[in-house]
C-alpha cells in the first residue's frame, strides 16, 4: 500500500501521509510502531527511493534523519526513482567521463551528481562570473551552483538546460554535458593564455615562444621607478 501511494505521485509523499495510510483500516498500525515501520520501509527501498528533509535531498538514512522522523514525519518526503535504460546509460557514461586515474566515479546517480557539482564548485572565481561561456556551459555552471538533488539534476535539469531534440538522453546527453564541463575547466587557462599573448603583442616582444625573457626584463628595469605609477612598477617587477 505504501509503495502504491509513492507511485501515484511523481513528487512522492511525506511520511505523515504514509502514517495516515498505515493508521487507517485495514492496517490499523498504532502510533508507537509507525516510526519503526517507516525506517524499515525506507531501508528496503534505499536503492530506488530519494529521501528529502525539509525539501533538501538527503544522501543517506542517518541518525539525524531518524531523529527528525520521530519529531516531525511531515518534514520528510520520499520519492521513488525508476531508472530507464537511457537513464542508466546516462549515469554510466557520465561516470566514465568523470573518472580519472586518481579517482574512479561509481556509476550511481549520487556519485555522478556529486562529482559533477564538485567540478563546478572548484572552478576559479573568474570562471564562475564570466559571461563569455557558451549557453550549455553557462547552464551547467548555474546548475552546479544551485543543485541539491542528484536525481533532479541528472534526469530533469540537465536534459532541459543542455539537451535538445537530438541529445537529451543517454550517451548523447552525457557527451554534451562533458563538453560543457571541459569548456568550464578550460575557460580560465584559455583566458590567461590569451591575456599573455595580447600583452606580449602590445609590448612587441618576440621571445615568449623560446622562453628567453632577458630582453624584456632589461626593458622593464629601465622604466622601473621612473614614472611614479605604482601599477606600472608592479608590472615591471614581474
Amino acid at each position: 500500500a505504501g509503495e502504491r501511494l509513492l507511485m501515484e505521485s511523481a513528487a512522492g509523499c511525506s511520511l505523515s501521509e504514509l502514517f495516515d495510510l498505515w493508521r487507517a483500516p485495514p492496517f490499523g498500525v498504532r502510533d508507537g510502531l509507525l516510526s519503526i515501520l517507516a525506517v524499515a520501509f525506507l531501508l528496503t527501498r534505499v536503492e530506488r527511493a530519494a529521501i528529502y528533509l525539509d525539501g533538501v535531498f538527503r544522501q543517506q538514512l542517518d541518525s539525524f534523519l531518524v531523529d527528525r522522523l520521530l519529531q516531525d514525519p511531515g518534514a520528510i518526503r520520499v520519492r521513488l526513482v525508476e531508472l530507464s535504460d537511457l537513464d542508466a546509460n546516462l549515469i554510466s557514461e557520465l561516470a566514465r567521463r568523470l573518472s580519472t586515474d586518481e579517482s574512479i566515479v561509481a556509476p550511481s546517480a549520487l556519485d555522478v551528481a556529486r562529482a559533477l557539482v564538485a567540478d563546478v564548485r572548484a572552478l576559479p572565481l573568474w570562471t564562475m562570473r564570466t559571461a563569455s561561456l557558451s549557453k550549455a556551459a553557462t547552464a551547467l555552471r548555474g546548475l552546479g551552483q544551485t543543485s541539491h538533488d542528484p536525481n533532479q539534476l541528472l534526469f530533469e535539469d540537465l536534459p532541459r538546460a543542455i539537451g535538445d531534440e537530438g541529445n537529451s538522453q543517454g550517451a548523447l546527453l552525457a557527451k554534451a554535458v562533458d563538453t560543457a564541463r571541459r569548456e568550464l575547466r578550460a575557460a580560465y587557462p584559455k583566458m590567461l593564455a590569451e591575456l599573455a599573448t595580447t600583452l606580449m603583442n602590445e609590448l612587441r616582444f618576440k621571445g615568449a615562444e623560446s622562453g628567453d625573457y632577458g630582453p624584456l626584463h632589461r626593458r622593464a628595469a629601465n622604466v622601473r621607478g621612473v614614472t611614479g605609477n605604482y601599477r606600472l612598477d608592479a608590472l615591471a617587477l614581474r
